[in-house]
């Protein structure tokens, strides 16, 4: 996306015939391999197993998560309240929602923000300070390749993948948000506990 972005707005601002026809090889060139990614994506996806589920705590993997994450936090504040709670899961695959969700929190924050993670009777909330979303970007957040802020990076991955593991586990998602105010994600444990 930030490719054809770039060569379109220098193909609309050049008059050399001999560039523009440069320009369009490169556009046709990236519409391929965008393609082609999403092919290979959907293989991928296609292919991905929950494995064996078992009895996981979410406090542990809530934690374990922070810790390998905590030199991505700069000046974003991280407040948990975390109590004890077990459930019937798969520890990778909600490693990866907690990831995905968290890394969201920090992208989309604003600097000297802060992200609240509570675990709590049958939910995990992660509360962020950051920019929020509107109304009508709220319609696609779990649409693959879908990104609110096209500048931030990322492929527009996460929360479909986020969604994906959550239908496989059981676990209900809820998303808040509120332009400019933040976004509150909480994850629904009551079906798997």
């Amino acid at each position: 996306a930030t490719i054809l972005a770039n060569v379109e707005m220098v193909d609309s601002s050049t008059h050399d015939e001999k560039t523009k026809v440069r320009l369009q090889r490169i556009i046709k060139s990236t519409q391929s391999l965008r393609e082609l990614y999403k092919q290979l994506d959907y293989t991928i996806k296609q292919e991905i197993m929950i494995p064996h589920k078992g009895e996981i705590d979410v406090c542990e993997v809530v934690a374990e998560r922070l810790h390998v994450l905590e030199d991505q936090f700069g000046t974003i504040e991280v407040k948990t309240t975390l109590a004890p709670l077990k459930i019937l899961g798969n520890t990778v695959a909600l490693g990866r929602i907690i990831d995905n969700l968290i890394m969201n929190a920090i992208k989309y924050n604003k600097a000297n923000g802060s992200i609240d993670i509570t675990l709590y009777k049958n939910s995990l909330v992660i509360h962020d300070t950051g920019k929020g979303i509107s109304p009508e970007n709220m319609l696609h957040i779990f649409d693959q390749y879908y990104q609110v802020d096209e500048k931030t990076e990322g492929l527009g991955l996460g929360l479909s993948i986020v969604k994906y593991y959550c239908d496989q586990l059981k676990i209900g998602i809820n998303i808040d948000s509120n332009e400019g105010q933040g976004t509150k994600v909480t994850l629904l444990f009551k079906n798997i506990m």
